[in-house]
């Protein structure tokens, strides 16, 4: 949804970078957990794929976003509302 609205509308207003990124590196870790350990995966290896997919196409999202908020609509990001609460967090 975060990418439709960013790219149909070309507009980056008030969507924060610095989340993107932590969600990358979340979507990142979960994979390497999955792909190279069994990680949080259950015991039945019927559905495995599908986890696989899922935290793909996570990952494909969420960079995406994240390239198109520093990349084509940079000039509308806000980066002065992009903080963490109230203790401003850079």
């Amino acid at each position: 949804i975060l990418n439709i609205k960013t790219f149909m509308s070309k507009r980056a207003t008030g969507v924060s970078i610095k989340t993107l990124q932590l969600y990358c590196l979340v979507f990142f870790f979960r994979l390497t957990s999955i792909i190279r350990h069994e990680g949080y995966l259950p015991y039945d290896k019927s559905g495995d794929w599908l986890y696989h997919v899922i935290e793909i196409l996570a990952l494909i999202f969420t960079a995406s976003a994240c390239w198109g908020c520093m990349g084509p609509f940079k000039q509308t990001y806000q980066p002065d509302q992009d903080r963490f609460g109230e203790m401003n967090v850079p």
